[in-house]
Parts: structure tokens; sequence; C-alpha cells
């Protein structure tokens, strides 16, 4: 039998494969929507871990809902990304704008918000 040649990168075989259950029909058709977009980097035993069913599917529905870097000293250096976006409705431009971003291991400053005391650095 000849060699089937060198195994493909993890992020061609692995795609993310989110599951909502029990979620509106507009959300539902979202998600399945951005299944295709990214490629996943990583395994399964890393920051950018994800996986599926090991011998059953390459998809994954496994992997970080969010990942944070809290700066407590200077709290304007902390970073975050989640998998999706900052919004949950779509159509919104933060419905999965930040899906990129966590597919790569990149991480986006924190918001500041109007909770941020006078005098704090951030």
């Amino acid at each position: 039998m000849a060699a089937a040649g060198p195994a493909p990168a993890w992020g061609a075989r692995h795609r993310l494969h989110p599951v909502h259950l029990g979620v509106a029909p507009d959300v539902d058709a979202a998600v399945t929507a951005m299944r295709e977009r990214v490629a996943l980097g990583g395994d399964t035993d890393c920051v950018l871990a994800t996986s599926g069913v090991p011998g059953v599917s390459d998809a994954c529905w496994r992997g970080p809902v969010a990942r944070y870097v809290w700066d407590l000293t200077d709290r304007s250096r902390s970073r975050w990304v989640v998998p999706f976006g900052a919004s949950g409705r779509p159509g919104d431009p933060h419905f999965d704008d930040q899906l990129p971003r966590w597919a790569a291991g990149e991480l986006i400053p924190v918001p500041a918000t109007e909770l941020t005391r006078e005098g704090d650095p951030s």
C-alpha cells in the first residue's frame, strides 16, 4: 500500500463547530454559518486547545469560551478575547467580530467602562 503523504495541518482538518442548544433560530443559523470561516490552530493540550471526539470527528466543539490576561497594576494593559463577539445578537457588528482573533490566539484591549474610578491607572 502506498503512503498517504503527510498528514494535513491541524487547522486544515479541525474546524470550529459550536453547538448552541435551545437557542433562537436566527442565533442557530448565524452560529452554523461561522463553522467553516476559520482554521483552528493548537491541539488538545495547549493554550489554543480545541477538540472534538477523537476517532469520530475533527469538528471541534470544545474549546475555551474566553481568554483573559489581567494586569492588576494597570487595568488599561489587560487583554481578552471571546470566540464569537461581545454581542449575542446575529446581525450586530460585534456578534462574531472576535472569532478570527480568538482562533489565531490574539488578544484585544479590555474596554474601559464608566465603572473605572477616578485615579485608577486605566
